[in-house]
């Protein structure tokens, strides 16, 4: 009796196992997965292109000696910085979306002839991902694998030099204007003046370093904006005298020993009460590796260098992380551009073989952009088909036992009616003698015959359709 218990047991829980694999199979290959995913990968494609074009001009403008501080060139340089991320940013996505709609072409025929509505395809041209025969497939689990291999070849194929001049406009716009952010703190800092992350600052006391008072303010600047030379938020803080000590002390002294003129308006200046500002102190926070990289500038000047000629040793670039984690938001906004005009223009479905087998019903005011012919409906002609409708089709009686395996879907079964038997009553839509499935054609046939009575399943598919908006709406809005 216990072993026997045992192996129904480990025979259940084997059932149930297959049946989840199962279940995540048909999910990752359902088509509303693979437009989130091509969504993701339009997306994050023009966020990597626009901070990778942002780092590199960033060295750029280290090479060339040009830092945050340099007058007119910096906010120069960092205007041209976002320009030149945003035209990669756009040329990027639309090179996306077009490896994204060959992809999922050549993925067409793997559910084009199928039968029934197998076939068909989503909004990016993707196979509905069932294998002829209406099996769970994976026609379009490797559409995304596919984009990615032929991306290389469409960043070479799909520049248009008109939609880079919008680009290049609209970037510096959204970046400066609607994001406020600056142009100049894009670029290297120097060890000798307030970095490029400095947005706060202390008024330094009487003693040569920072009270504990001081420590503990400059230790909230420091966790919000980093240290304001590399933006690093890690290694600790220390409080960095702006400008540093050495450099008020030259200024001083050649103050003193200038003479005419300079001497005579500084003697002015002094009887009038006018104050020289630019060598008051304040305190930043710094982290210990900057610091360090400041009091050997100031030891040795510009003797010793990393890279002799190439990089000056005064200027610090940006930290790996502040690199990879610029305000992007102009840039995605530039990618998504083409996104929302692939979303919402009027389009038609790609060209694909049209299979000899199965009866589609592909009609655009279905829900469908005339996608459908007698290779099978699909996803292009379902009309209002949201996730829990497609999850309702796979219902035991409904052409989906793979999806509702044993132990599986057992809580739905009970709620949408389904006999023990695996029959659904249904005698409404079926007396209708339309196709299973046909939902547009029999709720069209039960108004006409002035059908009043719902049962318990034609409540769960007003229920599926109220929570979920219109499949013909999904596949417009991801296109």
């Amino acid at each position: 009796m216990g072993p026997s218990t045992r192996k129904d047991g480990d025979g259940e829980w084997t059932q149930l196992v297959q049946a989840a694999v199962r279940f995540a199979e048909q999910t990752v290959a359902h088509p509303t997965v693979q437009q989130v995913g091509a969504a993701a990968l339009q997306l994050g494609a023009s966020y990597a292109a626009f901070n990778l074009t942002l780092a590199l001009t960033h060295v750029t403008a280290g090479c060339l000696r040009i830092h945050c501080n340099t007058p007119l060139l910096a906010p120069l340089w960092g205007a041209a910085s976002v320009a030149a991320a945003s035209v990669a940013a756009g040329h990027v996505s639309r090179s996306t979306l077009a490896a994204l709609r060959l992809s999922f072409r050549e993925a067409a025929p793997a559910g084009a002839g199928g039968s029934g509505s197998g076939g068909g395809f989503d909004a990016f041209g993707a196979a509905s991902g069932r294998k002829p025969g209406g099996g769970g497939g994976g026609g379009g689990g490797s559409s995304l694998g596919r984009a990615l291999a032929a991306l290389p070849r469409q960043l070479l194929a799909s520049w248009d030099g008109r939609e880079a001049l919008v680009d290049a406009m609209v970037g510096p716009i959204l970046y400066k204007v609607v994001f406020r952010h600056s142009f100049h703190r894009l670029l290297p800092s120097h060890l000798a003046q307030p970095g490029a992350f400095g947005r706060m600052h202390l008024p330094t006391s009487s003693a040569d370093y920072s009270t504990a008072t001081e420590k503990a303010q400059l230790s909230v600047f420091f966790g919000r904006d980093g240290c304001h030379h590399c933006g690093t938020r890690s290694n600790g803080v220390i409080g960095d005298h702006m400008p540093p000590y050495k450099v008020v002390r030259d200024a001083l002294a050649a103050r003193e020993a200038s003479g005419g003129l300079e001497k005579i308006l500084r003697r002015v200046a002094d009887f009038l009460g006018i104050k020289d500002e630019s060598l008051k102190q304040v305190y930043y926070a710094q982290c210990k590796a900057c610091s360090n990289r400041q009091a050997q500038l100031m030891r040795n000047g510009t003797r010793s260098t990393t890279l002799p000629g190439i990089w000056p040793p005064e200027l610090v670039v940006h930290s790996l992380a502040r690199l990879a984690t610029r305000p992007a938001a102009s840039g995605v906004l530039v990618g998504m551009r083409y996104y929302i005009e692939a979303a919402v223009l009027p389009g038609t479905p790609p060209s694909g073989p049209h299979g000899e087998h199965g009866s589609g019903h592909g009609k655009v005011g279905s829900g469908g952009e005339g996608g459908g012919g007698n290779g099978g409906g699909g996803s292009w002609g379902t009309g209002r088909r949201g996730g829990w409708r497609w999850l309702w089709e796979q219902r035991p009686g409904g052409g989906g036992e793979g999806l509702w395996g044993d132990g599986v879907g057992e809580v739905m079964l009970v709620l949408s009616g389904v006999e023990a038997d695996g029959s659904v009553d249904d005698a409404d839509d079926d007396a209708d003698g339309g196709r299973e499935g046909d939902y547009d054609n029999n709720d069209k046939y039960d108004n006409n015959q002035g059908h009043n009575d719902r049962t318990f399943p034609d409540l769960f598919d007003l229920v599926c359709e109220l929570m979920l908006p219109p499949r013909s709406l999904l596949t417009k809005l991801v296109r």
